[in-house]
């Protein structure tokens, strides 16, 4: 499974795009399991696959909160 971690990173990236919060987060510990944490200048980030995954639920929420906004002119 470790030379398929872009298929991992492609199937966290879907579920946070379709709003899949709590399995983007799951995938993101379970890459976080397999691989550890990051060696060179991106040491200090102990879990990054989680953090993207809640940084992209994050942002997909407020974004599809800010474009349901009923009533506004904004595209």
């Amino acid at each position: 499974m470790l030379p398929y971690w872009p298929l991992g990173l492609l199937g966290l990236l879907v579920a946070a795009a379709a709003g899949q919060y709590l399995a983007a987060v799951a995938v993101g510990l379970l890459l976080d399991v397999l691989y550890g944490v990051p060696v060179g200048q991106w040491h200090f980030l102990h879990v990054p696959f989680t953090l993207l995954a809640l940084l992209l639920c994050v942002l997909h929420y407020f974004l599809s909160a800010y474009f349901r906004e009923a009533g506004s002119n904004r595209l």
